[in-house]
């Protein structure tokens, strides 16, 4: 018993076995059995670097599934579930990342400044696109590929647990594909927009705000004195009532004298 007069129940551990995931190699699944409902903790530790330890706890039985996100790519890992005085452990190697983008860390790692999620694609020649978190050392943790091609400027945030939001992907002239998606580290999307409620495309920038709305920038066309021009809007969604609470359209404000118009495509 714990000195808060609960009671604490220790379960024996029966087996355990731990699979890399065959396409992304920050991903680890660990399956535990036990003889009985009770709390386990799980770690995974590298072979060759004591230091990485990876550590999920888990409450629940008699079988406990966990993934494990953000291990290093080819590399040996010891998982072990403990429970009371019992332990499990299994070994086994991460997969390859296969069609990395090169990506060189330049000065001393330092730990304090935590991990960094950015956008890696090729601007003007329309290849692939891909969003990645790395560690102080430069070294992939995550990756997630942009479906769309020719996607020239993505925009990624961390909600925390691991949920992501990721957004943009239109050019400046309408080329590539926008699109907005919240997602978590398995790739799993629980929501996709593909079109803005008034027309044009998503651009470059989206961000949750505080109230839980998603403030988009938008590539949206504008009529002025000279013609059809390339303009802009904004757009709050609220993905729980699944409505758009708020728009702007860089229209108005030349229609009001505000902004000039515009030059032809």
């Amino acid at each position: 018993d714990d000195t808060s007069g609960e009671s604490v129940v220790s379960v024996t551990i029966v087996a355990i076995t731990a699979a890399p995931h065959p396409e992304r190699a920050d991903e680890v699944e660990v399956a535990v059995v036990t003889d009985g409902e009770g709390a386990i903790e799980v770690t995974c530790t590298a072979d060759n670097d004591p230091i990485e330890v990876h550590r999920l706890p888990s409450v629940g039985g008699p079988a406990h599934a966990l993934t494990f996100f953000g291990l290093l790519a080819e590399t040996a890992y010891t998982c072990t579930a403990t429970s009371g005085g019992t332990s499990a452990t299994a070994t086994l190697t991460t997969a390859t990342w296969e069609g990395l983008h090169n990506i060189n860390q330049e000065g001393d790692a330092d730990a304090s400044r935590g991990y960094t999620l950015f956008n890696v694609g090729d601007l003007c020649g329309g290849g692939p696109n891909a969003v990645y978190i790395v560690d102080p050392e430069g070294r992939p943790r995550w990756r997630w590929q942009v479906p769309e091609q020719s996607t020239p400027d993505i925009d990624a945030s961390w909600l925390g647990d691991g949920r992501l939001l990721i957004g943009g992907g239109a050019g400046i002239y309408g080329s590539g594909d926008g699109n907005v998606r919240l997602m978590d580290l398995r790739g799993e999307v629980s929501l996709h927009r593909e079109n803005p409620e008034e027309g044009g495309d998503f651009n470059h920038h989206v961000e949750m705000l505080e109230s839980g709305e998603i403030l988009s920038i938008l590539w949206q066309l504008n009529q002025g004195t000279q013609g059809t021009f390339v303009g802009f809007g904004l757009e709050k969604y609220d993905p729980v009532a699944n409505v758009v609470t708020w728009t702007w359209n860089s229209q108005s404000a030349i229609d009001a004298g505000t902004l000039p118009s515009g030059s032809r495509n």
